[in-house]
C-alpha cells in the first residue's frame, strides 16, 4: 500500500508535466545600436545590453537584471553556460554566444552576447554585450576616427 502510495505524486508529477520557468526576460523596445550599462562586475568589466528592459525571474518575482546580478541569483557565467558557442573575433580573444529560445528555458527571446577580451591594440575592451543580432561583436573592438 505504501508504494502505491509512493507513486501517485510521482505519477500526478509525470501527467501534468514540470514546465521549466525562464530565467531572463528581456522587454521593452530596443534601442538599435545604443546600449545600456547594466551592471559593472567585480573584475571590472561591464555587462551592457541592447534591450530596454532586462529581468531575472525567479518563481513569480521578477527582478531587474542588474539586482540578480548584483545579489548573486544568477551569474554571467550561468548565462553562457545556457548558451551556444557562435564565433570568435580575431581581436584578441572575443568570443560571441548565441542563445535560441528553442534551445532551453535561458530566456523569453533569440540573443546575442559578446564577451569581449581584445588586445590592447584592438581597443582593450573587456566588456560583456547582449543584443539582438551579430553585431554586437562591433562593440569589441575600438572605432578609428
Amino acid at each position: 500500500m505504501k508504494k502505491k502510495l509512493l507513486l501517485i505524486p510521482i505519477f500526478l508529477l509525470f501527467l501534468t508535466g514540470c514546465k521549466k520557468q525562464t530565467i531572463l526576460s528581456f522587454e521593452g523596445q530596443e534601442l538599435n545600436s545604443s546600449f545600456i550599462e547594466i551592471f559593472e562586475l567585480s573584475d571590472g568589466r561591464k555587462v551592457y545590453s541592447t534591450f530596454a528592459e532586462n529581468y531575472y525571474l525567479d518563481g513569480d518575482t521578477k527582478i531587474e537584471l542588474s539586482g540578480a546580478l548584483k545579489n548573486e541569483y544568477i551569474t554571467v557565467d550561468d548565462i553562457i553556460a545556457k548558451m551556444e558557442y557562435h564565433d570568435a573575433l580575431n581581436d584578441g580573444g572575443s568570443i560571441i554566444y548565441k542563445y535560441s529560445k528553442d534551445d532551453n528555458n535561458l530566456a523569453n527571446r533569440d540573443f546575442y552576447l559578446a564577451s569581449c577580451n581584445s588586445y590592447e591594440g584592438n581597443g582593450g575592451i573587456t566588456d560583456i554585450f547582449i543584443g539582438n543580432d551579430m553585431s554586437i561583436s562591433e562593440n569589441c573592438t575600438k572605432k578609428e576616427g
